[in-house]
């Protein structure tokens, strides 16, 4: 397991913070990409303050 960094909503509404996401290791089948500037999709934001149909915590996954 590795730690990665990411931005996500507690709850409906509430602001995005910065938060610490655990990930599987890399296996022989899988590829990682070292990404310097992402951004969040219409549906992400939509989700976060709306509560949607999202899981929380929801928002922009690193």
């Amino acid at each position: 397991m590795f730690t990665t960094g990411a931005f996500a909503a507690p709850a409906a509404g509430a602001p995005l913070a910065k938060m610490a996401l655990q990930r599987c290791d890399i296996g022989p089948n899988d590829v990682l990409i070292d990404t310097s500037y992402r951004g969040t999709c219409r549906t992400a934001i939509h989700n976060v303050r709306t509560g949607g149909e999202a899981e929380f915590p929801a928002g922009a996954w690193s």
